[in-house]
């Protein structure tokens, strides 16, 4: 109290001097909850007329001063005291965040006229400066910070791994950080994002590895998309918004990289041409939407496909050349396999121009091989007529 003695002294109009003192017991009473009995309008007019008799800085210096010392003997010595005891530290910060918002909005209201006036451009307001001062003399203790850190990472860990958990304080947690980076998230990723975002990629870079070796190809491509979707949803209910993009470019990366899809394609039993060959249509729409996730898996589905079309083909053609099969048949069955084949451009691939273009070459490519596919066709053509009802021709 002798510094504010010492700051006392400038005011030389005692009823001035009273007026501060009254002023800076009002702040002391509002942190202590002991402010019902308070007339925040006197108070307003006894700032307004400190702030018009030039003592502006007194005022300032006192709020920062009482404040300071709110923050460092109250507050701090209590979550000291539970960071290793009842595990419900963010609980209490939260208490004490709420408390002192409060507080804050209170003794704003007092000083109103002092930041209207005094604060200049470039310097803090009240409110910035209380949050400065929260930042700096309790989320910035190493001790606090470290476990403001670990208790969220633990707790969305715990989310990830199936427990509930509640949620509504880490969305109050991450409010606070907000706002603690005055008008900036710099605050909030460093202290917390970042170190989120590494244990989302350690997470996931694990459970790839595992999703690739223990499921098929369909179940991988589900599995993605309901990592998204949780993800996405996690940051919905708690985290920052703009973090969401981040999560959702770091997914893609890890579940949808080159080597994962092509994984997911080439799988034996279960990948591309397996799909192909069992007509599992949705399964189709669902693995190509996925590999649009990677830069080279549109051109990778795109060349199984193609070279699926013309093996198909080719074996058709075969059968014809070595006389195994009657070429009305064959040429017939030509017929057929492009007819699937358009069915799966049109329900799984949204007609992709390159998949059409695959397809279309996959087909001239085989018919091409032999020099007598004209014969062929013509017979094809003719063994129609005959019968009656004309098919859809290649």
């Amino acid at each position: 109290m002798q510094r504010h003695q010492q700051s006392l002294s400038t005011i030389n109009n005692e009823k001035h001097a009273e007026m501060f003192e009254k002023i800076k017991q009002a702040i002391v009473a509002i942190q202590s909850k002991q402010h019902s009995s308070l007339s925040f309008e006197v108070l307003y007019r006894s700032s307004y007329t400190l702030v018009c008799e030039k003592h502006g800085d007194l005022l300032l210096d006192a709020y920062q001063k009482l404040t300071k010392q709110h923050l460092t003997e109250t507050v701090v010595p209590e979550l000291l005291r539970c960071v290793d005891a009842s595990g419900n530290f963010l609980e209490i910060l939260c208490r004490f965040w709420n408390e002192y918002s409060t507080m804050l909005g209170m003794i704003r209201d007092i000083l109103m006229y002092l930041d209207r006036v005094y604060i200049q451009p470039g310097m803090l307001s009240v409110y910035q400066s209380a949050l400065s001062m929260f930042r700096t003399e309790v989320s910035c203790v190493h001790v606090v910070n470290e476990q403001i850190q670990l208790t969220l990472l633990s707790m969305i860990s715990s989310e990830r791994h199936g427990q509930s958990i509640q949620w509504g304080i880490i969305k109050s947690i991450v409010k606070m950080l907000m706002a603690l980076g005055i008008e900036s998230r710099a605050y909030y990723e460093d202290n917390f994002e970042r170190f989120f975002l590494k244990e989302t990629e350690d997470h996931y870079r694990l459970a790839a590895e595992r999703f690739i070796a223990e499921k098929s190809s369909i179940e991988y491509v589900e599995k993605v998309h309901k990592c998204i979707a949780y993800e996405f949803d996690r940051c919905q209910r708690y985290l920052d918004s703009s973090t969401e993009a981040k999560v959702n470019s770091l997914l893609i990366i890890i579940l949808a990289s080159e080597s994962k899809v092509t994984a997911v394609l080439e799988k034996k039993d279960s990948g591309f041409e397996f799909m192909l060959n069992n007509n599992r249509i949705n399964d189709l729409v669902s693995l190509f939407e996925f590999v649009k996730h990677s830069k080279r898996g549109p051109q990778k589905l795109v060349d199984i496909l193609g070279n699926h079309v013309c093996t198909k083909g080719k074996q058709i053609m075969s059968a014809i050349e070595s006389k195994v099969s009657n070429p009305v048949d064959s040429i017939e069955e030509i017929a057929n396999l492009h007819e699937q084949f358009d069915e799966y451009l049109v329900n799984a691939f949204k007609n992709d121009q390159a998949c059409r273009k695959a397809i279309q070459s996959a087909i001239e490519e085989f018919f091409n091989l032999s020099s007598r596919s004209p014969e062929y066709l013509s017979l094809y053509i003719d063994d129609k007529l005959k019968k009656g009802p004309k098919k859809q021709m290649i």
